[in-house]
């Protein structure tokens, strides 16, 4: 069993001195050695006590002396062995020491900082939290031994969705990972930079003054400029419904020429960064953050896009007095609305789009130089797959709003969605969100420094991700390699010879974490927690002895994380292709598929029903 910090109390954890005086000085100062000699005065100490009747800690039992934890309040535990009369010690013992130390180092209240967590011998992991005697579980997907430790966690709990929170950290700003996260489920502060050039296409030739959308890659404004031109509406519904959609907020006609403006911030920009795929309108649960929480079930239509905007913008002006000046937003690049073009930005130049001919159908349908002009314009915003890029975004991982935290909201309906959603809880249920963001923008102003938590997520999922997809690729076959890869990757935190799997789990999980880094935030126990779990499980696989099983607890680890760098390409594209997932408008996202590289004109065939053709191009 491993012992982690939790706001709960563990059954076992002594409380009384008068039960454990004599031993805890003794344990305490041999633990403190941490030598052979140590760990036999441990047993010599918990021998010697047996001999004094009124002690009742130790006993004998089958020829190993052992605690009595049924007199220490846990009685499912009952006798569990300290050592044998060769003065072989158990775990036990040292984790005795551990916490009877940590109560001398950290108070008596360090028992309400522990949780029980029970390595079954089933295939998940079982959390255990105790309240006035009532247990709660919490499964994960990680293999397990049946060995146990101490551990002494650097955060002060476990976090409910760790492995998903951590993934909104990593995908968050990234058009891959919103492509293969869409469903987004937190709020983060965030600021776009003075100076930095925005850009908007449209059919006016005069600035804007209101509510209106940016794109941050002018292609992106271009292609919507172009598509006014030609008498669409940018992200217009399926040609079946023809329902006019909102991508420009205001009415436009059909005309030959559309205009794109390139503006520049003209203050940092306070934002608000809805995540996911949040410009994307899907009925999938793309909208449900913005629409169920931010929106509070306003709005009723997928297509409702203007509505969306002046209602957000309008929450930021009287609820949020105005401290929020608009918000981000992801489909086929990302997007800010923008409550005040004219108070927040600076005009830089509007330039006229003509559309030529050769940008039409051929009479047989096919389509010329528009396939390409889509294909480079995917190209462009893929450039982007990874960063926004140039700092233009800076986002505040130290204080967001993520429903992953709310354990009483069964996001992924038992295990039955891949992705999650919010449609099905009341409005009610929801409401908690809904203050806990209003707090967020109210107490915090979004241009505050913060640290960059995504920096180190990027560190943990790079050292790892090729490793441990490498480790169940079936290139290693024998557990005796596998094993010496694991400790290959274990090393820098090794004492030799002695061996300390506790230290070494706690070392390997704060190796890229600065030890000036705040550490009571949510993003800071998130990643403590999920590189924990990575080191832990690969220690649990050092003790397996059977590669078969070796290898499907390293693949549970890996379903666990389901890191977005793991739908990547496997192959390098080619200097005129892109690593293809679809992206909203261009192509539903239900249609992901398996990504693959294309160089254009236009999609693969597989989206190509749904791609080019659904534009009337």
């Amino acid at each position: 069993m491993i012992i982690a910090p939790h706001d709960r109390r563990p059954s076992w954890t002594p409380n009384t001195a008068k039960d454990s005086g004599h031993l805890h000085g003794t344990i305490t100062g041999a633990f403190s050695k941490r030598t052979d000699e140590g760990v036999r005065m441990l047993w010599r100490s918990a021998n010697g006590l047996e001999t004094s009747a009124s002690s009742g800690i130790c006993g004998e039992d089958k020829g190993s002396w052992a605690i009595n934890f049924e007199r220490h309040g846990a009685p499912k535990l009952g006798m569990m062995a300290i050592g044998n009369q060769t003065e072989a010690t158990t775990y036990l013992l040292r984790d005795v020491a551990t916490v009877l130390e940590h109560v001398e180092k950290y108070g008596a209240d360090i028992a309400s900082k522990l949780l029980h967590i029970n390595f079954a011998k089933s295939a998940r992991i079982v959390f255990k939290t105790w309240d006035s005697g009532n247990t709660q579980q919490y499964s994960r997907s990680v293999q397990k031994t049946s060995s146990f430790e101490v551990v002494e966690r650097r955060v002060n709990s476990t976090i409910h969705n760790a492995n998903h929170i951590f993934n909104a950290i990593h995908s968050s700003m990234r058009e891959w990972g919103g492509s293969w996260k869409p469903n987004g489920m937190s709020f983060f502060l965030a600021t776009v930079p003075a100076g930095t050039k925005l850009y908007h296409g449209t059919d006016q030739s005069e600035p804007i003054n209101g509510t209106e959308w940016l794109a941050f890659e002018p292609e992106q404004g271009l292609g919507f400029a172009k598509l006014i031109s030609r008498g669409e509406k940018p992200g217009q519904e399926p040609p079946q419904s023809r329902e006019r959609d909102q991508r420009v907020l205001h009415n436009v006609a059909d005309k030959k020429k559309g205009y794109l403006h390139t503006y520049s911030a003209a203050k940092d920009l306070r934002l608000l960064y809805i995540d996911g795929f949040s410009a994307g309108k899907t009925d999938l649960g793309t909208l449900d953050s913005q629409d169920r929480i931010l929106l509070k079930d306003q709005i009723c239509s997928l297509y409702q896009d203007p509505a969306r905007a002046h209602l957000a913008c309008q929450i930021a002006r009287d609820d949020w007095n105005g401290r929020i000046d608009g918000f981000i937003r992801m489909e086929a690049g990302f997007e800010i609305i923008l409550c005040g073009f004219a108070r927040d930005l600076d005009l830089i130049q509007i330039t006229g789009v003509e559309l030529e001919e050769s940008d039409r159908k051929k009479s047989d349908g096919s389509v010329s130089k528009l396939g390409d002009d889509w294909f480079l314009t995917y190209k462009a915003i893929a450039a982007r797959f990874d960063s926004i890029g140039g700092d233009r975004v800076r986002v505040n991982y130290d204080h967001f709003i993520t429903a992953y935290t709310y354990e009483e909201l069964d996001l992924f309906q038992g295990g039955h969605r891949e992705q999650p959603r919010l449609a099905n809880f009341s409005f009610e249920e929801l409401q908690p969100i809904r203050n806990d963001l209003n707090h967020l923008v109210m107490e915090h102003d979004a241009v505050e420094p913060s640290f960059h938590w995504q920096a180190v997520v990027d560190m943990v999922v790079k050292r790892y991700s090729n490793e441990l997809k490498y480790l169940v690729s079936g290139d290693i076959s024998s557990i005796s390699d596998l094993h010496s890869r694991i400790n290959f990757l274990f090393a820098p935190f090794v004492d030799y010879p002695l061996r300390e799997p506790t230290v070494e789990a706690d070392r390997c999980a704060t190796q890229f974490i600065p030890t000036t880094a705040p550490n009571e935030t949510l993003a800071a126990r998130v990643v403590y927690d999920v590189s924990h779990t990575i080191c832990s499980t690969l220690q649990t696989v050092l003790d397996q002895e059977d590669h078969h099983t070796a290898v499907a607890t390293v693949q549970d680890l890996i379903d666990y994380l389901d890191w977005t760098t793991w739908k990547e390409c496997r192959q390098k594209c080619g200097y005129n292709e892109v690593c293809f997932v679809p992206v909203w408008p261009m192509v539903p996202v239900e249609e992901r598929g398996h990504p693959q590289c294309w160089g254009g004109p236009g999609f693969p065939p597989e989206y190509s029903h749904n791609g080019l053709d659904r534009y009337e191009l």
